[in-house]
């Protein structure tokens, strides 16, 4: 009997694994069905036309910037390379529009929720991974940053997470001794530094933060793994930036500042309640020169509606 023991010990392993990789196939496909959805329906956002733009001028002309006046400019306002340039592959293949300019962020945004799935799993188990999910896609504190919502927009938010996720990922291995996963966990962990300014302060807190408990723990090559990640993020991520833009950028373009931002601005104290901001005026204080351009946004909407009747 215990002849046939090992085969079916391999079987029983083989059938656990084939039910576990079945779960996650299908819970990929659903995520996919639900953030791919009508990708061209929301209207577009203003920062998402900065990067579509910039995108669709980088596959039909080559020229990474925007078109001024018919004349080619310097970038402007759009996301980083490190989204604009995926969006322009898609555009390349699937040609220019709206949901091709979409469908990198809307992947993004699946493979962030599936990583972070999958850490929890290996982490704790399959049961927290599975709440994992569920709290991504069920919890979050407002619509406007669900990610499916979120990662439907031209947006570098989700990309800079996927990037983040995966950075986060090699270092899991480098930490586990496949020292081999040292160098992409720098790379991808710069790329998602520049992806996002915001991004900065809070990588090299959780970096620095473990590098210390590491210290206190006298766990001295753990200490040096988040050590070495942390320099080389630090000392790599402006040269990354430095040498990819100085490729996609002409040299010869002039200088061309974006205006009136600074006289466009106002701080907003309650940013999600609209009905609150109607109600109470002073919710938006008016900074600068922004009393002029409500007037004139004012003007524009009277106009609209005028044009409407």
């Amino acid at each position: 009997m215990h002849l046939f023991q090992p085969s079916l010990l391999i079987i029983g392993k083989v059938a656990a694994g084939a039910r576990r990789l079945l779960i996650w196939i299908t819970v990929t496909c659903g995520l996919l069905i639900v953030a791919t959805w009508n990708l061209d329906g929301p209207a577009l956002w203003w920062d998402e036309g900065w990067t579509l733009s910039v995108a669709r001028n980088w596959v039909e002309s080559g020229h990474y910037g925007r078109m001024r006046d018919g004349q080619k400019a310097r970038p402007g306002l759009e996301a980083s390379f490190t989204t604009t340039l995926p969006v322009g592959a898609i555009m390349r293949v699937l040609g220019v529009g709206v949901w091709q300019g979409r469908l990198f962020g809307a992947l993004c945004a699946v493979a962030t929720i599936l990583l972070l799935a999958a850490m929890a799993d290996r982490i704790y188990n399959r049961r927290i991974a599975i709440a994992t999910i569920i709290v991504a896609l069920l919890l979050t504190p407002h619509p406007v940053v669900h990610p499916f919502l979120l990662g439907r927009r031209v947006l570098a938010e989700m990309p800079m997470l996927t990037y983040l996720m995966i950075g986060y990922f090699c270092l899991w291995w480098a930490l586990n001794g496949r020292w081999i996963a040292l160098a992409p966990a720098i790379l991808v962990l710069a790329i998602a530094w520049i992806s996002k300014a915001q991004t900065a302060p809070f990588l090299l807190t959780s970096l620095i933060a473990s590098m210390l408990v590491a210290l206190l723990g006298r766990q001295w090559r753990v200490a040096g793994v988040f050590a070495v990640v942390a320099a080389g993020v630090v000392t790599g991520a402006p040269r990354i930036a430095q040498g990819v833009y100085s490729r996609l950028v002409d040299p010869s373009l002039p200088p061309d500042p974006t205006m009136g931002l600074i006289e466009t601005v106002a701080v907003v104290i309650d940013p999600w309640s609209a009905d609150r901001c109607a109600a109470k005026p002073d919710a938006v204080r008016p900074v600068g020169a922004v009393r002029h351009t409500v007037g004139s946004l004012e003007t524009l909407a009277g106009a609209r509606l005028r044009c409407a009747r």
